[in-house]
């Protein structure tokens, strides 16, 4: 059928085949008001610093998928003051791990000694002190507002907004629904009305959260993320919110519980995207795959999003379907012997799936920038076999 082969060629090129991948070149950049020492020697930027932070800039919404001690602070510090400086931000946050909060905010005043640099302690975000604190980021002009992963999921957005946002999921949890409910009515295994359950749950929680903002009082206590006037997020080991629910009919995709703190950077990241569509979120991390196929699917969700629904694959089953397969594996059960479990084993459409990554993804690998990696003692991993207890013996055998 040739008029058939020749739409579904014109399809494929207008769908998948109509980008190459961005190369970034920072060379240019002279980096006015940056640090010419740091820690008492002369700072340089390596070539591939300059040319992330020209990517930021030039597309917007960027995963910093760098290998851990390629210098990813540095990069987002430079990122956010080039950004205020040229008026694409007029005040960038930065969300880093608890731990390194105090040390964030000395490497950053390390390389911009004079910016104006807020950093929030777990006592601004104490309720009695919330207030003011929000308020004091709001009324001021910053050049970076840090503050600590557990203390962001403290700063609210406003009700309207959340309601909103939650009326749009919901739409994704109801189409899930009816198609897990097809499909446990026509295999009636155990697992399917398992998943069911899963997804009416997810949609009960939704419908309560739902309700508590309609009775929510307006007047509230403290400033909303938006009123705060926070237009650029950075987000620092960004790995730990791929946890993101995300509805789905395959028992091998779904029937997660959603998780709070990805559900909000979520809704935070969603809000950014329609202020600044496509330009106000930077993640970064050193291990942007690590356990799932779909955390892929969820990096592509918080930073493309006009991108997956412009390809029709805004739904997880969607996305599945065009890139990952399925397969059905005999493995052994926690508790001894054994179960069949289909789960998502490989990528497939690689190139198209790369390609689509790679609008988001800039990437760094150890190889790539030749850090060296020191030798494993004999050339190769040493098993050490355990032997095992009594205790769990019996355990095993009943």
């Amino acid at each position: 059928e040739p008029k058939r082969a020749t739409r579904l060629h014109r399809v494929y090129n207008d769908d998948y085949n109509n980008t190459v991948p961005y190369k970034p070149d920072g060379a240019h950049m002279t980096f006015p008001g940056m640090a010419k020492i740091v820690n008492g020697k002369p700072f340089k930027f390596y070539p591939h610093q300059p040319d992330a932070i020209w990517r930021v800039l030039q597309t917007g919404n960027t995963l910093l998928a760098h290998v851990v001690g390629s210098g990813k602070t540095f990069v987002m510090t430079a990122a956010g003051m080039e950004a205020k400086r040229i008026g694409l931000a007029k005040k960038p946050m930065y969300v880093v791990p608890n731990k390194i909060l105090e040390q964030f905010g000395r490497e950053f005043l390390q390389l911009y000694p004079t910016a104006r640099v807020l950093v929030a302690t777990k006592k601004d975000l104490q309720k009695e002190n919330r207030r003011a604190f929000m308020a004091k980021v709001a009324n001021n002009e910053w050049d970076a507002v840090i503050m600590a992963q557990s203390s962001f999921t403290l700063v609210p957005v406003s009700p309207a907004f959340e309601e909103r946002f939650i009326r749009g999921e919901m739409s994704g949890i109801e189409e899930a629904l009816i198609a897990a409910q097809l499909e446990a009515q026509a295999e009636g295994s155990r697992a399917m009305r398992s998943l069911v359950r899963a997804i009416e749950l997810a949609k009960e929680r939704i419908e309560t959260r739902l309700k508590e903002l309609e009775n929510r009082d307006r007047k509230d206590d403290v400033l909303s993320f938006e009123e705060m006037g926070i237009d650029m997020l950075f987000v620092d080991e960004a790995h730990n919110y791929k946890n993101l629910y995300a509805p789905s009919k395959q028992r091998s995709l779904g029937g997660g519980k959603p998780v709070q703190k990805a559900l909000d950077m979520y809704m935070k990241v969603s809000y950014l995207n329609e202020r600044t569509p496509g330009r106000g979120t930077v993640f970064a991390t050193g291990t942007p795959l690590s356990r799932s196929i779909v955390e892929m699917y969820t990096l592509l969700r918080y930073l493309a999003p006009e991108e997956l629904a412009s390809r029709g694959m805004k739904r997880l089953d969607a996305w599945a379907a065009g890139f990952a397969e399925s397969a059905t594996k005999i493995e052994l059960r926690p508790e001894g012997g054994f179960r069949n479990y289909t789960r998502l084993s490989h990528f497939k459409n690689a190139p198209e799936l790369s390609q689509l990554f790679l609008t988001i993804a800039d990437v760094q690998t150890a190889d790539m920038l030749g850090l060296p990696k020191p030798t494993i003692r004999g050339g190769q991993a040493e098993v050490v076999v355990a032997p095992m207890s009594e205790e769990l013996s019996r355990y095993q055998e009943h």
